[in-house]
């Protein structure tokens, strides 16, 4: 499989579960209750490491969904401001991709990595939301994403502790090319790393 073939898949997988949980939460009355809640924010980070600016294409896909799913409970306008707010997770890629290298990247980076990305998406919507619906306090939108902030740390901590998960990926399948290359190459000449006999 090229690595094209396998971002593609990647990248709809991960927004398909970005998605899927985004479209149920409103079933269940959450946002009537005033609680924000929405998976697609660590996903959309997850991305953006895993495929750099690739990553901005579910960003763009789930902005979207955003914006339809607001309208469930909210003027057009306030909806608007919200999913323009999310193009503030692309402040994710400034983060250097080297940070995130094997066998897992260090939890200071992650929590400053999430927090560039989730931070810049508040003070996007804040500053876009007078633009758009009218002027919002700032303590309102920090008090409407408080348990999403959190439950979405908690879900990108458990992705980083994973080895293999939170890397950049083009790079790391280059790599786990190579190493299978150099293995096909060692046992085609003989080459051991024990007596095969042995095994």
């Amino acid at each position: 499989m090229t690595i094209r073939k396998f971002r593609i898949i990647d990248l709809a997988i991960l927004t398909a579960a970005g998605l899927l949980p985004d479209v149920l939460i409103p079933l269940i009355g959450l946002p009537r209750v005033g609680v924000y809640v929405s998976i697609s924010i660590p996903v959309i980070l997850f991305c953006l490491v895993r495929w750099q600016r690739w990553g901005l294409l579910p960003l763009g896909i789930l902005a979207l969904a955003q914006f339809l799913i607001g309208l469930w409970d909210n003027p057009a306008t306030a909806s608007l401001a919200h999913a323009a707010g999310m193009a503030g997770l692309s402040a994710g890629l400034l983060i250097p991709s080297k940070w995130f290298i094997r066998p897992r990247t260090g939890f200071g980076k992650v929590s400053l990595y999430y927090l560039t990305g989730y931070v810049s998406m508040v003070l996007l919507e804040w500053v876009i939301f007078p633009l758009l619906h009218g002027g919002i306090p700032l303590e309102n939108v920090l008090l409407k994403h408080a348990f999403n902030f959190f439950l979405g740390y908690a879900i990108f901590a458990v992705i980083a502790r994973q080895k293999d998960l939170l890397v950049p990926m083009e790079p790391y399948l280059r790599e786990e090319a190579r190493k299978r290359e150099e293995e096909k190459m060692r046992k085609g000449i003989g080459l051991y790393d024990e007596d095969p006999e042995k095994n």
